[in-house]
């Protein structure tokens, strides 16, 4: 791999991140900001707000994490390989080729690099994490 190359990757992976935050962020500020949480003078409810804008917009983004993490490890080969096996047959037609068998199927996906949106799961997380210490606080000031 070339230098060019290993810097457009790494190019790449920090532009991927910085999307997932501007994702993140955007959610949280626009689920933050609809709450209106200091209009009240009460801080318990405050930070209830703020964590309910943290919890949903990490579950949000986590969960596209999750989800093509599975895609990366295989999980929705066998639903991709009926879809694609049903569509061939009944409505695409013509003399496109399609594997014989789900394991020639596997075989082939496998051999093509895979890839998914660690970054997403990893902001996902923080943001749960946030909502998590932000619900606490919002209890313990409410008590």
């Amino acid at each position: 791999m070339s230098d060019k190359t290993k810097a457009r990757t790494r190019l790449i992976i920090r532009a991927y991140w910085f999307a997932a935050a501007v994702l993140f962020s955007l959610v949280g500020l626009l689920l933050f900001t609809s709450q209106n949480p200091f209009s009240t003078g009460d801080a318990a409810l405050a930070l209830s707000k703020i964590s309910n804008a943290f919890t949903v917009s990490g579950a949000v983004v986590g969960g596209v994490g999750a989800i093509s993490l599975m895609a990366y490890l295989g999980a929705y080969d066998g639903i991709a390989f009926s879809v694609r096996a049903f569509a061939l047959d009944n409505f695409i037609g013509g003399n496109r080729e399609k594997p014989k068998s789900f394991y020639e199927y596997k075989r082939q996906r496998n051999a093509k690099k895979r890839s998914w949106l660690p970054n997403f799961l990893w902001v996902g997380a923080a943001a749960l994490t946030l909502g998590i210490i932000f619900a606490t606080a919002s209890l313990a000031v409410g008590n």
